[in-house]
């Protein structure tokens, strides 16, 4: 698993059970990975938010990711890659 070069890792979470990642930080990009194989799964900017990731985390299920700045909370629907802005209450366009 490879983080970009000039980031540093804020949050990282595990799924329940295990086989998939979460992590993000201070380039503002959420990154979930296949623990086994090391391979990015899904990858989200949020370049536009002034704040970084300062907190991520999976559902109980393991369906959804949640990524948090000081401002805004992200959550995505894993299955189909569609991300939610909770504060905004509205979906957001992907990368």
């Amino acid at each position: 698993m490879r983080a970009a070069q000039n980031m540093t890792i804020k949050a990282l979470a595990f799924s329940p059970e295990g086989t998939r990642m979460v992590a993000g930080g201070t380039d503002r990009i959420l990154r979930v990975y296949e623990v086994a194989s090391g391979t990015c799964f899904f990858k989200q900017s949020f370049v536009n938010n002034d704040d970084i990731i300062v907190d991520v985390g999976f559902s109980f299920c393991g369906e959804y990711v949640c990524a948090a700045t000081s401002m805004t909370v992200h959550v995505i629907k894993l299955a189909t890659k569609s991300v939610w802005d909770v504060n905004a209450d509205r979906s957001v366009t992907r990368d």
